[in-house]
């Protein structure tokens, strides 16, 4: 059963954070495991006197001032790992249990099973297939040339192929058999963050997400479709606020932020979003001259922008974002708050939808 048990394996839900040195190693803290037994480490009062020194307290409110954003993260970044380990186990029983039965009834093992099934769907990809990945993701590949790398880039996008249908089989069987999952989803503590900004979506939408991203960070880069899918899925039912979160160690994201505060001046949120795109579907040119030539592109004026982008006035403005993301809690991109719930790192389109579905239910 290994082979079974490792394609299982890929079907577990799995968080991509981000890179940011920043981000500490999570620890199994005591106000985490209060809050996996019924607490929380968010909960206590505000005039609760946590010390005194020579008579004058230090309350729950002074403490919140300084970490309170960061207990919060820490706090959803646990509820969400210990859910996550319970999701990816029970997908594996329930994909055990399934594949069990379709073998059973052809009196074959699981894995032989699987195996067949997969060996219809996922032909081994062709080298036309190889070299079209190869040109489409460059900054992958790290300079290495195509006959180097062709080998281990056929296997891994054959790899792939397999997972996706193994993942297709699962999600077929799972209609067929009307499986149902109850495992309750977490209750994450919310952060109040000011909903400011660029902004898509109508006004009277329910749902709010607050994103903070730093245009150079790939991860960033990598979640836009996931953003596009969630816009589109929960049209008219959800406004996404954009707020900037240069890290330190790109070196282009401080001018790249500043330039889409520029687009939004000059031209609103129609130009900031464009220059957005613009910026994000092209990470590798980020320096200031590139940023002038996709301003060009998208219909900004040449002469005001590049004007307004050489002063630096709205490195403030940058910078304010930055604020309050670090008071809410960010330390790495992306980071998205729903109605105050925070979602850190590229997740999958599920994690926003468990998140928005909630939050529609509480309506």
């Amino acid at each position: 059963m290994r082979v079974f048990a490792a394609a299982l394996a890929a079907l577990s839900f799995a968080a991509c954070k981000t890179a940011a040195p920043e981000k500490k190693p999570d620890t199994a803290a005591p106000q985490a495991t209060a809050a996996a037994a019924g607490g929380s480490c968010t909960g206590l009062d505000p005039k609760t006197v946590v010390a005194t020194i020579d008579g004058a307290a230090i309350t729950a409110a002074d403490l919140d001032k300084e970490v309170g954003g960061k207990v919060k993260q820490e706090e959803s970044d646990f509820l969400q790992k210990v859910y996550e380990m319970r999701r990816g186990a029970l997908e594996g029983e329930i994909a055990k249990h399934l594949v069990e039965g379709e073998a059973k009834a052809k009196s074959i093992a699981p894995e032989m099973w699987m195996e067949a099934q997969v060996t219809v769907r996922a032909k081994d990809p062709s080298d036309e297939d190889v070299k079209k990945y190869f040109d489409a993701h460059p900054d992958q590949m790290q300079g290495r040339p195509f006959d180097q790398i062709k080998d281990p880039l056929k296997k891994y996008l054959g790899n792939e192929k397999k997972r996706d249908a193994m993942m297709g089989i699962i999600d077929e069987l799972k209609k067929a058999h009307k499986v149902v999952v109850n495992l309750p989803a977490p209750a994450i503590p919310r952060v109040e963050v000011a909903a400011t900004g660029p902004v898509r979506g109508p006004g009277s939408a329910p749902v709010t997400i607050i994103e903070f991203s730093d245009f150079q960070c790939p991860f960033c880069g990598k979640e836009i479709p996931v953003v596009e899918q969630v816009m589109k899925q929960y049209d008219g039912k959800v406004k996404l606020f954009f707020r900037h979160f240069p890290l330190s160690f790109h070196e282009h994201a401080q001018k790249a932020a500043e330039a889409a505060a520029c687009a939004r001046e000059l031209g609103g949120d129609e130009k900031f979003w464009a220059l957005h795109d613009k910026m994000f579907t092209d990470q590798q040119h980020l320096e200031i001259a590139d940023l002038k030539s996709k301003a060009k592109d998208v219909g900004l004026d040449a002469g005001k922008f590049g004007a307004c982008l050489d002063s630096g006035k709205e490195a403030e403005a940058v910078k304010a974002d930055q604020k309050a993301g670090e008071a809410a809690g960010v330390n790495g991109t992306p980071a998205f708050f729903v109605n105050g719930q925070l979602i850190s790192g590229a997740q999958p389109l599920d994690r926003f939808k468990e998140a928005i579905d909630r939050e529609l239910k509480r309506d």
